[in-house]
């Protein structure tokens, strides 16, 4: 990635998990140059974790008993499919992007995908905090006026997990600019092909199912 911005020399690498958030073009541009694949794998893992933890999470909030074997057979299960799903949205960026100019190879996105799973990781500490709070997703609605802090707490909850999940796309759209070096709607346009190619296919389908 020889034509990656200059970073800022204030972009240090023992501060990447907090300027990712904030300044993610110049984070992304210190990553590309200095350590594109460090911390990869131990992101993506730490997301499946978060991702199983969550799961489970989901599942106590809706007082849906799991058994200890079928956590077990879960939770590695859960990080495969994370693996998985960070690999195929790289390969769909990679190859969509081309169609537009852009060069980033499978790697590079990986990358990219990794860096902005953080917020998403972060997600499962409002989701816990619903878990420990409420007994499940309806129970405050089902008592009086003086509840309504339980009620405002619950959707400050709701809106922390929707902006945490926004803020992880608008870091993967950032990534993605400084990667192919695209605008940030170009980046958008990127993102929206990856995501044609598998809708297009499942819509065609569906209507061809649905006609039979």
């Amino acid at each position: 990635m020889e034509d990656i911005l200059e970073e800022p020399e204030t972009i240090q690498e023992n501060s990447l998990f907090f300027t990712i958030w904030t300044r993610s073009t110049e984070t992304f541009n210190y990553i590309f140059k200095h350590c594109p694949t460090k911390y990869v794998n131990g992101i993506i893992t730490g997301y499946g974790i978060a991702n199983a933890i969550i799961l489970n999470l989901l599942f106590f909030i809706s007082h849906i008993s799991l058994s200890i074997s079928l956590i077990i057979i879960m939770a590695p299960l859960i990080w495969l499919l994370t693996w998985l799903g960070v690999y195929i949205q790289s390969v769909l960026m990679s190859w969509s992007g081309k169609w537009i100019g852009g060069r980033a190879d499978l790697d590079q996105f990986v990358t990219v995908s990794a860096w902005s799973c953080v917020p998403a990781i972060a997600s499962i500490f409002p989701i816990a905090i619903q878990a420990i709070v409420f007994d499940n997703t309806n129970s405050y609605f089902q008592t009086d006026e003086q509840n309504i802090y339980l009620i405002a707490l619950y959707y400050l909850i709701l809106a922390a997990r929707t902006g945490l999940t926004l803020w992880s796309f608008v870091i993967f759209i950032k990534g993605t600019a400084v990667l192919q070096q695209f605008s940030f709607r170009k980046s958008i346009l990127n993102a929206i092909l990856a995501l044609s190619i598998v809708i297009v296919p499942i819509i065609i389908i569906g209507g061809l199912i649905y006609l039979l």
